[in-house]
């Protein structure tokens, strides 16, 4: 019988860089080159930085009729109605057949040359398992509820009703999207940091040790 694989012996589990005479993963972590992690690093700007702290600086804004709104990171409450909405897209992923569309895909990248037309084939294929008319009405009121949750944080007028007829599926979109730009300026906060305390922490103990 097999042994179960732990965090002390899986090698899958080691960071890179780990070398074997290492005495732990600590170890290794700390001798992992700090100039490959920062090669790697997408780095915030100036702007990003004062914008992740203090949302109401942001200078993006959009008008729908006569009423203005603002784009701009999203408060832990509004992030976590977003992403309570984003789960039910789960409900179309279980239709798919992944494994088989992937095995289809791969036959099809062997056969022709045009990667194109094999792409649409392999989308045509996810839009035949869910059913084209399931898909456009739980992609409508997917970005309809999302849009709406944004704008109505600023202004009590955006119902869904309010949001329906006044916004193309156009329109959805890009709010959409432009919202998931500004909420991504925080996980660039969050990557630098914790990569910054990991350096700096590790030049500090060596620091401590040469000393």
């Amino acid at each position: 019988m097999e042994r179960e694989k732990s965090i002390i012996d899986g090698r899958e589990f080691l960071p890179k860089g780990y070398k074997p005479g290492q005495n732990s993963l600590e170890d290794a972590m700390n001798k992992t080159s700090g100039d490959a992690v920062l090669s790697s690093l997408e780095v915030p700007t100036e702007s990003e930085f004062r914008e992740a702290f203090t949302p109401d600086l942001s200078e993006d804004f959009f008008a729908i009729g006569d009423h203005r709104f603002r784009l701009k990171i999203s408060n832990i409450k509004l992030q976590k109605q977003i992403s309570q909405k984003a789960s039910k897209i789960t409900d179309l992923l279980k239709k798919i057949n992944i494994p088989s569309l992937i095995q289809d895909f791969r036959n099809a990248a062997k056969e022709s040359e045009d990667e194109y037309v094999d792409f649409v084939n392999f989308v045509m294929k996810i839009l035949y398992q869910i059913g084209p008319d399931v898909l456009i009405d739980k992609l409508l009121n997917l970005y309809v509820e999302i849009v709406q949750l944004i704008l109505y944080d600023q202004n009590r007028i955006a119902t869904i009703e309010w949001v329906e007829e006044n916004l193309s599926f156009y329109q959805l979109q890009l709010i959409f999207f432009k919202q998931m730009e500004k909420d991504r300026i925080q996980g660039k906060i969050i990557n630098f940091l914790a990569v910054a305390t990991r350096l700096l922490t590790g030049e500090i103990e060596s620091s401590s040790r040469n000393t």
